[in-house]
């Protein structure tokens, strides 16, 4: 995965300094165009981020309610409490 991630690094910043030198030879907005899809890249990672982010949320409620119901199933004197925290 490191692998992977510095292989892309580099192509973006060769993607980028191509961009950057081209339009300084030729003229033209390919840098803008770059900056653009990064930008959109960005927003897309942002949101799967998120997405994910809900899933994982959902999962962690499910475990803790089957970890109650366990812990019911196996002990008849088990009394859910409210507190997060012990006070102890």
């Amino acid at each position: 995965m490191q692998v992977r991630s510095t292989v892309t690094l580099l192509v973006w910043r060769a993607e980028e300094l191509y961009c950057r030198t081209a339009d300084r030879l030729v003229g033209g907005k390919r840098f803008e165009r770059f900056v653009e899809r990064c930008e959109q890249r960005q927003q897309r990672t942002e949101k799967n981020l998120q997405e994910s982010q809900k899933r994982l949320d959902e999962i962690a409620k499910t475990r803790f309610d089957l970890r109650l119901l366990q812990e019911f199933l196996n002990n008849p004197h088990f009394v859910a409490t409210n507190h997060t925290r012990q006070d102890r």
